[in-house]
């Protein structure tokens, strides 16, 4: 892939009126593949002569992504393990309550409250947790339909009587590079909150399709529920933002942040009918 002249020619000129500026991102003839373009002047004497920088955006916002998550996974590993030692504490002194016969009728409700909460808790520690054991992404390019069917047939295994899943595949044959047990993670993250958001009858879509370039794959979940009203949109990928009194608000952050690491993407989509998630998926032909 080449940088086209004008492109390049323009940036220049942005760079000349700002050298203050270090890098510049853009994207290349409508591919999917983003450059981080910088200049540094050769000689301060001779004035034009300039070294021009080009690399693969994707590959620096990878390195960037596991440095993140190789220090918030140290960090939230400590704290994990500080809250979860005086929790244990906490939730095994709240079974032994309801075995004394001294308890007032209403202290056995207190005692269930305690004991609710702290698995709760410890729910959301095992949710950071997942953060800093997270191995690193090792993507393979696999077929998707098999796969997909294969997933659903598993969601239907455990969640069948409470949701009807159905497939939609774009074209018979459609290739996916990713991780292939992130993936599994994202889609059931996805999927369950369909199960869990969507009242007593939820209908569930799984589909694939292409970018408009046709060069990117993705698989989209779409369900019949009530949907995201537009404060809760601007949020959902936040870590602990939740709609459920019982939810931890992580599911959605860490799937985010699995399919950054596999260089794809994570988005809530407009619709007029219940909540539309869409992974989209580096192009399988691409050497990364």
């Amino acid at each position: 892939m080449s940088l086209a002249l004008p492109q390049l020619w323009e940036l220049r000129a942005q760079w000349l009126l700002e050298p203050e500026r270090s890098t510049y991102n853009v994207r290349i003839d409508s591919s999917d593949r983003d450059l981080s373009v910088s200049f540094a002047a050769l000689s301060a004497r001779r004035e034009g002569e300039l070294l021009v920088f080009v690399e693969d955006a994707v590959a620096i916002v990878q390195r960037a992504q596991e440095l993140k998550l190789a220090s918030l996974g140290r960090l939230t590993a400590s704290i994990a393990h500080e809250i979860r030692n005086p929790l244990s504490a906490i939730n095994h002194a709240s079974q032994l309550l309801p075995e004394g016969s001294a308890l007032a009728p209403v202290e056995p409700q207190f005692s269930k409250i305690i004991r609710s909460n702290a698995l709760r808790v410890d729910e959301i520690v095992e949710s950071v947790l997942q953060l800093s054991r997270r191995a690193p992404s090792e993507p393979s390019v696999f077929e998707g339909g098999p796969w997909l069917k294969q997933f659903v047939s598993e969601f239907r295994t455990e969640f069948g009587n409470n949701v009807d899943v159905k497939v939609e595949l774009s074209q018979a044959r459609i290739e996916l590079r990713f991780d292939v047990g992130q993936l599994r993670q994202v889609l059931w993250n996805l999927c369950e909150n369909s199960v869990r958001h969507g009242g007593t009858s939820v209908a569930l879509i799984v589909r694939t399709g292409l970018s408009a370039d046709g060069r990117r794959p993705f698989i989209e979940t779409q369900d019949n529920g009530p949907g995201l009203d537009a404060e809760a949109a601007r949020h959902i990928f936040e870590p602990f933002f939740t709609t459920r009194n019982d939810g931890t608000g992580l599911g959605l952050y860490i799937a985010r942040e699995l399919c950054q690491a596999n260089q794809s993407t994570l988005t809530l989509r407009e619709t007029q009918v219940g909540a539309v998630f869409r992974i989209t998926f580096s192009d399988p032909r691409r050497q990364i």
